[in-house]
C-alpha cells in the first residue's frame, strides 16, 4: 500500500478514535445524571465542606468510586511595555498542569496554587431510576487564597468530580467555587 494512503488511513483512524471517545464520554457523563451542593455554599479559607452528590442514572451504570478535586487557580495578566489589561478569568477544571498563554498584547500565566484530592467508594452498580446521595467531607486549603476576579491578578477556585466508570471514559462535572477570606 501507498505510504501517503498509510497516512490518511491513519488520521482518519485518529480522528473516529477521539470523536468516539467523546461521544462515551457524553453518553457515561448523561448516564450518571449527577448534581453537585456544597454546604457551605461558598466556604472559608481552612473551612471543612459536606460535600452531597446526588446521582439520577438514567440507565443502569457501574460506578468504582467518585474522585473530587478541589483546586485553586491563579491568573494573572502581564503586558507589555507596563502596559494592563484585564481579561475575562478562565479556570480550566480538568487541566491540572501550570499553563502560559501568548496574547499579542502581553502575556497569561495561569498556575495551580494550591489541590486537594478525596476519593469517595461506590464498586457498585447505580440502577436507573434509583436516585442515591454519596456524601464527602472535604478542607479547604489554608494555603489557597480567597476568590479574587479584580485585576490583573484573579484567583478562582473549582471542584471536579470524577466518576469511575469501567470500560468508558469517566464522566465528570466540574462547578466554580467561590472561597470567602479566613476573617
Amino acid at each position: 500500500m501507498d505510504p501517503l494512503n498509510l497516512v490518511i488511513l491513519g488520521g482518519l483512524a485518529a480522528v473516529s478514535g477521539t470523536v468516539l471517545y467523546f461521544m462515551l464520554r457524553s453518553a457515561a457523563s448523561q448516564a450518571v445524571n449527577a448534581t453537585v451542593r456544597l454546604e457551605p455554599a461558598s466556604p472559608r479559607i481552612g473551612e471543612t465542606v459536606q460535600v452531597a452528590i446526588r446521582v439520577n442514572p438514567t440507565a443502569d451504570v457501574q460506578v468504582d468510586h467518585i474522585d473530587l478535586t478541589l483546586e485553586c487557580r491563579r491568573r494573572e495578566y502581564r503586558g507589555e511595555y507596563g502596559q494592563s489589561e484585564t481579561t475575562e478569568m478562565f479556570l480550566d477544571l480538568f487541566d491540572t498542569r501550570a499553563r502560559r498563554y501568548r496574547r499579542s498584547s502581553g502575556r497569561v500565566e495561569y498556575d495551580t496554587v494550591c489541590r486537594g484530592e478525596w476519593r469517595v467508594d461506590v464498586g457498585r452498580r447505580l440502577r436507573a431510576g434509583h436516585p442515591e446521595i454519596f456524601q464527602a467531607e472535604i478542607q479547604v486549603s489554608s494555603d489557597g487564597l480567597p476568590t479574587d476576579r479584580e485585576g490583573n491578578l484573579t484567583i478562582g477556585w473549582g471542584l471536579s468530580v470524577r466518576f469511575a466508570i469501567p470500560r468508558f471514559p469517566d464522566a465528570v462535572l466540574g462547578q466554580e467555587v467561590v472561597v470567602r477570606s479566613r476573617y
